[in-house]
């Protein structure tokens, strides 16, 4: 009868070591609906070719919309273009950059893991377009 009862309790707790909660999800972004971080950039245009490069994504403390890409179009660590975003789209500043002017959106996927990029600069000579995928890391 004592085996018996130490059995139950030994099967009782393998029991309680295989069953949790709820079910784990480590594929999970602990923040899904936020831009923010760092993310791998593959970009194409005319001009420049196909380059690949990592940009770091930032948001403004008083514009909840307001973000910042440190090295956007890869010119450079700590040269930030701002952009705003309105649900799943993102608007490039117009504002001059780096020796270039930008306009164009970005489509933010549904799992926030991927932004797809069409745009325009103009360095003086003209505008061109330009294309970009960002993969957040």
């Amino acid at each position: 009868m004592k085996n018996f009862r130490l059995l139950q309790f030994a099967l009782a707790l393998t029991l309680l070591t295989f069953v949790a909660c709820n079910p784990d999800n480590e594929d999970e972004d602990p923040t899904p609906s936020e831009i923010t971080g760092t993310w791998r950039a593959q970009e194409s245009t005319n001009t420049y070719g196909s380059q690949n490069y990592y940009v770091d994504i930032s948001k403004d403390s008083a514009d909840a919309n307001k973000y910042y890409i440190d090295n956007f179009f890869n010119q450079g660590s700590g040269k930030d273009l701002s952009c705003t975003k309105s649900g799943s789209s993102i608007s490039l500043s117009s504002a001059p950059f780096e020796g270039f002017v930008f306009s164009g959106t970005g489509s933010v996927a549904s799992n926030y893991k991927t932004i797809t990029w069409n745009f325009t600069f103009d360095d003086g000579n003209g505008p061109e377009s330009g294309t970009a995928t960002y993969t957040k890391l």
